[in-house]
């Protein structure tokens, strides 16, 4: 009797054994399945800027950046003011600041669909080849901004595929990047100012 219990007991422990082996492939097999999936989606999702943009190429050589600036009255301006590292900017009435982080601001027009965008970031570092891989740069060139030796870049927008033009330069051992919608760019940057 001792050895059927014996044999039962062990044949017991064999088959719990089976089942968590089974149960821990199963598992490992869904979670590696699981992952693949994230991965996939998330692999999607990383193209989307790219496609957007590759289909706004197309639409550049219809439609170049514009070269004239609209004549935009900035006395109803309000202004932003960043005190951590001592600069203000005038921006549209009606625009709304989204993201305002001690390291810079987004500032996006209401009431339209398609919505333009100010930006105005600080970094340690010189994003300018994170910008490039972001946005569809189709033109670069020095320019003086204040006095500064800035890199003005020219193109659309990872972001909103709309047009844009970029600013990147050193001031106070930080790089600002300033992002605008042509058409507000040198209104934007009569009013900017450093105030450190």
């Amino acid at each position: 009797m001792d050895t059927n219990n014996l044999l039962q007991s062990n044949q017991r422990q064999r088959s719990l054994f089976l089942i968590l082996i089974f149960t821990l492939v199963a598992s490992g097999i869904t979670l590696a399945l699981l992952s693949q999936i994230q991965n996939y989606e998330h692999e999607q999702t990383s193209f989307t800027p790219l496609e957007v943009l590759l289909k706004q190429k197309n639409k550049q050589q219809a439609n170049p950046l514009p070269t004239q600036v609209e004549n935009i009255n900035i006395e109803n301006w309000k202004v932003y003011r960043n005190k951590e590292y001592g600069f203000e900017f005038g921006y549209p009435q009606g625009w709304v600041i989204t993201n305002d982080l001690k390291a810079g601001v987004n500032i996006y027009e209401t009431g339209k669909q398609d919505k333009d965008q100010i930006s105005v970031w600080v970094d340690s570092e010189n994003l300018i080849n994170r910008i490039r891989g972001v946005h569809s740069i189709s033109n670069e060139e020095d320019y003086i901004f204040q006095g500064v030796s800035t890199k003005k870049l020219s193109g659309y927008s990872g972001i909103t595929a709309k047009p844009v033009y970029i600013l990147i330069f050193e001031k106070n051992d930080n790089f600002f990047t300033i992002n605008l919608p042509p058409s507000l760019f040198d209104q934007v940057l009569s009013t900017f100012k450093f105030t450190k």
